[in-house]
Formats: C-alpha cells, sequence, structure tokens
C-alpha cells in the first residue's frame, strides 16, 4: 500500500512518551522530563500494524504554552483536507524497547520527507512479510543513516530500518494506539544496542 505522505498543493491526537529523530543530525533522541539521552543503533518493536497517518501542528493553549494537534486519516490512503496552514503530514507509530533499557514504549511521530520516505520501505517490508507472521511484531533494526541531498542542496540524514525478526506481540504494545509505561532512561547516557531480547 502507499502511503499518502506529501500534501496535495474533528479528531484531536494523544501524544505518548516520545522519541524523535533529527534528520539534520541524524541523531534518535528519547525525552524523560527535561532530560534528553540519544539512542544509537538499536533493535525496537515496532507496532506498524496500528500506524498512522495525519495532519500534524502545534496549536497553542489556555497557558500560553503549545501543544501537538494530531489528525489522522480514516485509512492510511485516503488523506483529509488540510486543517489549517500550520498543519504538516505526518506518520507516528509507537516503538517498544528493550526492557533493560528502561526506555519503555515510545511513540514516533514523523514530518520530515525523507523520515517518511523511510518509513513508506520499512512499511512495504513489513506489508510483504505479515501474513507469514500474523499475530507478530517485528524487530526492526535501526542500524544507521544513510545522507541525501534534499531539493535545497542541503544534506539530510534518512534513517536506516532493517526488520530482523518477529515476536509475540508484548502486553506492553496493546494491539491499538495506546499510552504507554516508560521507565525513566539514565539520563545523560547513550543507550547501548547490545540487547539479547530481541535477537
Amino acid at each position: 500500500m502507499q502511503l499518502v505522505l506529501r500534501e496535495e498543493t474533528e479528531n484531536q491526537g494523544q501524544f505518548l512518551d516520545y522519541i524523535n529523530y533529527n534528520a539534520v543530525s541524524g541523531k534518535w533522541i528519547a525525552k524523560n522530563g527535561d532530560e534528553e539521552i540519544e539512542v544509537q543503533d538499536f533493535k525496537v518493536l515496532c507496532d506498524l500494524e496500528n500506524l498512522q497517518v495525519g495532519w500534524l501542528a502545534w496549536v497553542p493553549t489556555t497557558d500560553g504554552k503549545n501543544r501537538p494537534d494530531f489528525q489522522p486519516y480514516p485509512k492510511l490512503d485516503q488523506p483529509t483536507a488540510k486543517p489549517g496552514d500550520s498543519y504538516e503530514i505526518a506518520t507516528r507509530f509507537n516503538m517498544s524497547f528493550p526492557k533493560k533499557t528502561e526506555i519503555g514504549v515510545r511513540e514516533w511521530t514523523c514530518k520530515s520527507n525523507i523520515g517518511k520516505d523511510a518509513v513508506q520501505e520499512l512499511f512495504n517490508a513489513f506489508m510483504s512479510a505479515k501474513d507469514d507472521n500474523k499475530g507478530k511484531v517485528p524487530v526492526v533494526h535501526c542500524k544507521g543513516t544513510k545522507p541525501e541531498k534534499n531539493y535545497h542542496g542541503t544534506t539530510n540524514y534518512k534513517p536506516i530500518f532493517e526488520i530482523t525478526a518477529w515476536k509475540d506481540r508484548p502486553d506492553e504494545l496493546p494491539n491499538e494506539i495506546a499510552a504507554p509505561t516508560a521507565a525513566p532512561a539514565p539520563a545523560g547516557e547513550d543507550v547501548p544496542v547490545d540487547d539479547d531480547e530481541f535477537v
């Protein structure tokens, strides 16, 4: 299935504890409160069965802050009208990290074109193998980045994903978009890839 990931020129989404990918630096960052840690070369369960595509914007609140407003398409390949000028097309799905990393379940929401292209490729790989792995969740190795020039001539970094195994769906990753129970990660430390749980 081809996801509709580009804009052709009243539900408010809920956002969970998140992990962020910066396409300019090629870094993954998990945030716990005010603390940020970089996560490198890791394996993670990706809930692509419940991947969503929709419109994302940051909207002001009564306390003067901004909150994310994600309005998903009814189906992945059925885009809705753009809700407003500040909205951009984004993808989102949950990732479950190995227990020993103490990161827990994180939501990854992506609106960069290079990131969404990587999601499309990962989703294609998922769709081609899901019928042979019913009821299971793919283990995805996020194993690096690939530099690519954008139309401005600057370099961005595309995440490289590879499905390396399939595991039974864990209790902490329900078959829906749901709030995670995320344990705090140690502040200021890189999280190692070395995990036997997802081998």
